[in-house]
């Protein structure tokens, strides 16, 4: 039987512009991997308990609905190893995430977050919104 789960948790070792990075922790039987999740967020909106954004700004909402599809693409991937009944691992799952493994498992299951710059200031987009902040 294997134990899973998955975190967000912010690297204020990291700051830049006063934003520090988010990560994704994957852990499958207390063996731990990281990754980035190429988001960026005022650490005075990051609530560390619950590993995710707190408040109501717009951009806070978009980044926590992006790492909620995060975290169950992750599930889904996890899901689709113990059914093929390959070794379950963090990497194993990430891989299937990141569509590594040869068979993109779960790759297109996700949208990504992508952040940008305009002329007007910082962009953030999740599929296809937009939001300026």
């Amino acid at each position: 039987m294997n134990t899973f789960g998955v975190q967000f948790i912010i690297r204020q070792d990291k700051l830049k512009d006063g934003k520090a990075p988010i990560y994704a922790r994957i852990t499958v039987n207390g063996e731990i991997i990281h990754f980035t999740v190429k988001q960026w967020i005022d650490p005075k909106f990051w609530d560390q308990r619950k590993g995710s954004g707190k408040g109501n700004k717009d951009v806070v909402k978009i980044i926590n609905g992006g790492l909620d599809q995060i975290r169950l693409s992750l599930g889904n991937c996890y899901q689709q190893l113990l059914l093929k009944g390959q070794m379950i691992t963090p990497c194993a799952i990430k891989d299937a995430f990141f569509g590594n493994d040869g068979e993109d498992v779960c790759y297109g299951e996700v949208d990504h977050l992508i952040p940008g710059q305009t002329d007007q200031g910082n962009v953030l987009t999740l599929g296809l919104q937009q939001v300026l902040y």
